[in-house]
């Protein structure tokens, strides 16, 4: 539910027209060492046309900002990057920013530490997200899945259609449980036992040349998500995890097992 306006009726300075301003503007104002003087732009524009501002004012505003945070005095730091020093302020400091002397430097900053193999940032997945899908994996199968589910995320509950009213997709992601994007084409699969690394111990045969049945019923493994659960998922749980380490791969395969008698789609 919005605020209520509290307004508060004010003379302006220049033309001396009343005119009324909501009270968080005028405490918003004060606190910065300000007051609301002006009607409009254009009377504001027209008071203060070839004037310089009174230093006593200045001055005061400075003092406030200081008091209240949102004005510092200068510090030097080094760029994160180049090691050149530079000024910044103790404010900026505290939330996170003034870590770079230019855009420049923030932006190769970030090519080199953000992205690819040698990402800080944990994210880095080796590119698989850019691989292409097996053609069977459409709109179609994917319908079907969701259908298998009840049209509805199996983590959190939210239903298919909740999920397009917020706007955040008109359908539910549909999650590879064994992250395999050639899943319903496995005579395409190339790295068969680095997949194989991913079942549990007793369903992975290492060294065959072809998948045998269960692994195909497990590789063909599919859930769907909503957005948040799936984005959630995929940073806290690695592909890489051995089956026993996993938790969400052990929850979806246990699921599907129990209680969908070992498929995901109709």
């Amino acid at each position: 539910m919005p605020r209520p306006k509290q307004l508060v009726y004010l003379k302006c300075e220049e033309c001396g027209k009343e005119f009324s301003v909501d009270q968080y503007r005028i405490n918003e104002a004060n606190k910065h060492g300000t007051t609301i003087r002006y009607c409009s732009q254009p009377c504001s524009t027209k008071a203060n046309n070839g004037r310089s501002r009174d230093p006593s004012i200045a001055a005061k505003a400075v003092e406030t900002r200081r008091k209240n945070g949102s004005y510092t005095t200068p510090i030097k730091v080094n760029c994160l990057q180049c090691g050149k020093e530079f000024e910044t302020t103790e404010y900026r400091k505290s939330v996170g920013k003034g870590k770079f002397c230019c855009r420049e430097c923030m932006g190769e900053y970030y090519k080199i530490h953000y992205r690819g193999p040698q990402s800080i940032n944990g994210l880095w997945k080796g590119g698989s997200s850019f691989g292409k899908y097996c053609y069977k994996f459409n709109t179609i199968l994917k319908d079907k899945v969701s259908a298998k589910f009840g049209d509805k995320c199996v983590l959190c509950g939210l239903p298919k259609a909740e999920h397009q009213n917020k706007g955040i997709g008109h359908r539910l992601c549909i999650h590879h449980v064994y992250t395999e994007k050639m899943a319903c084409c496995e005579s395409k699969v190339t790295e068969m036992d680095l997949i194989r690394r991913r079942f549990p111990k007793e369903i992975a045969a290492f060294g065959e040349p072809e998948f045998t049945e269960i692994e195909i019923k497990y590789l063909r493994m599919m859930v769907p998500l909503c957005r948040s659960c799936h984005g959630k998922m995929i940073i806290e749980e690695s592909k890489e995890l051995p089956y026993e380490q996993t938790f969400y791969r052990k929850f979806f395969t246990e699921l599907i097992l129990t209680k969908y008698d070992g498929l995901s789609y109709i």
